[in-house]
């Protein structure tokens, strides 16, 4: 079969062949107006560029923006919330070691004896698993309620 070529571009010609048909095909250093007998059809169709395919990029991109900021956003806040920032460490009784985020939360808990392990493990199964707020308030005066109802010198002062 035999093609005249009648454009060429730099990575491409068109071509008309016998049946009268124009194809895109590779260019070989063809020039306009020459017969040639071997040519490499280009079969990959370029989808057009319609409004639609343009709403659809446009829509993929910025879904794939808001991800990437929202991933990023995340990735920042972990690092401030896993991140120890102080130790707090309980040695009565129950001998306990927490330790501290910088949003107040209790991201480990530690017992360092046998009573603090249990205490730790009656908690962990009333609370469930997850950060424990470490309060900064005082809701009332807990030592001297203490006194009243624990250690009562009602009997030693009377």
């Amino acid at each position: 079969m035999t093609y005249l070529v009648m454009e060429c571009h730099p990575g491409y010609a068109v071509v008309l062949d016998q049946t009268g048909r124009f194809l895109k095909v590779a260019n070989l250093n063809y020039q306009v107006g020459e017969t040639v007998s071997f040519v490499i059809e280009c079969t990959a169709e370029e989808e057009p560029i319609t409004i639609k395919s343009l709403r659809r990029r446009r829509m993929l991109l910025s879904a794939a923006s808001l991800a990437a900021c929202f991933f990023l956003a995340v990735l920042g806040t972990w690092h401030v919330c896993l991140t120890p920032y102080g130790a707090v460490r309980i040695q009565i009784n129950p001998d306990l070691k927490l330790t501290v985020n910088r949003l107040d939360y209790v991201i480990s808990a530690d017992g360092l004896n046998d009573d603090g392990l249990r205490l730790l493990d009656v908690s962990r199964t009333k609370a469930g698993t997850g950060f424990w707020r470490a309060g900064r308030q005082s809701h009332g005066n807990g030592l001297s309620e203490g006194r009243r109802t624990d250690f009562s010198y009602s009997g030693i002062l009377s």
